[in-house]
């Protein structure tokens, strides 16, 4: 009998080098000669001039995610929430761990639309306070305002949906390049897929809860903070040793993880839950209806805290595998 190896073999795509990390690369300066054939002949034409003295790209790094129904070009959007989050590269000149106390990832969740229509979401956004937009207009003035004069880096995560809405929205940032963290972060990881954010964080370490996501803005900025940890931790994988650029990885390391407001976001969490409870249980509800209703609620923190743990798991790629089992549907459900 023939002994199957097909499970002990690579996957021909796993771990692929894509475009998007060469750019990551090059936008920090990090390519160190590797491949440099592949390297130069990406990053010829992209253009950006360089911070001075340094290798690193004179940037706004702006990471969007947009939830919206399907929009196409010449039809009108009549409600829709979108998440902008930037990072300025000159702050790598400026940062110092003595006079930081604040988050440098400057985060906006612009919410067009009846305010019934976001009264469910608005509440998980942690970085800031939501802001309501009358009309497409205003957004596309609020966003070419963030980013006049400057040249600027897109950032998606599995961008698809998130492009569309930008085209069918007329908002053009004129990016040098655009880069997916998706795919920037298969050869850092040795991935054979594409993960969903959830999944990326965990690999990456980066601290986040799980009700935070599929808000735009929180997914914006957890995109941006993604980004960062994938550019470090592809130099790492590269650098035996210390080396010069060591400080430029522990500051991408540092913003990527820091100034995350899990307590606060915890306790905000509770108190929906709460008012979730007291929402749909009336006086008027027989006992039965009462208890399914609360039983739903404690499902619901028991499937949080179950994500919690398996978060801290040892083994990230089991934690990988976990995020697609049942519990995180009714987790974000």
């Amino acid at each position: 009998m023939e002994t199957d190896t097909t499970s002990n073999q690579r996957k021909a795509h796993q771990g692929l080098l894509r475009e998007e990390l060469l750019l990551l690369r090059y936008t920090f300066g990090l390519n160190f000669g590797r491949s440099p054939e592949m390297y130069h002949q990406t990053c010829a034409d992209v253009g950006g001039e360089n911070l001075p003295g340094s290798a690193i790209k004179d940037l706004l790094i702006v990471s969007v995610d947009s939830e919206s129904p399907q929009c196409q070009i010449g039809k009108a959007i009549t409600h829709c929430r979108i998440g902008v989050s930037i990072f300025d590269t000159r702050h790598l000149h400026t940062r110092t761990t003595d006079t930081n106390d604040y988050s440098i990832l400057e985060t906006f969740n612009f919410c067009m639309g009846k305010p019934e229509r976001h009264k469910k979401n608005i509440w998980r956004f942690c970085f800031g306070q939501s802001k309501f937009i009358d009309s497409i207009e205003e957004i596309r003035h609020e966003i070419q305002n963030l980013i006049s004069g400057r040249d600027v880096v897109l950032v998606v995560h599995g961008g698809q949906e998130d492009l569309a809405f930008l085209e069918g929205a007329q908002i053009d940032l004129r990016p040098l390049y655009i880069l997916d963290t998706q795919k920037a972060a298969q050869h850092p990881l040795d991935l054979d897929r594409r993960p969903n954010l959830g999944e990326l964080l965990t690999l990456l370490k980066c601290p986040f809860n799980p009700e935070m996501l599929h808000s735009a803005g929180n997914d914006a900025n957890f995109t941006l903070r993604a980004l960062l940890l994938i550019a470090a931790l592809d130099a790492k994988n590269h650098l035996e040793e210390e080396h010069e650029c060591s400080s430029l990885l522990w500051t991408l390391e540092g913003v990527a993880t820091e100034f995350i407001p899990l307590k606060e976001f915890q306790g905000r969490f509770e108190k929906e839950i709460l008012a979730y409870v007291k929402r749909v249980n009336p006086k008027s509800h027989g006992r039965r209806a009462r208890r399914k209703i609360q039983a739903k609620a404690i499902r619901k923190k028991q499937a949080q805290l179950k994500a919690l743990a398996i978060l801290n798991a040892p083994d990230p790629i089991e934690v990988a595998r976990a995020c697609k089992k049942n519990w995180i549907k009714l987790l974000l459900s």
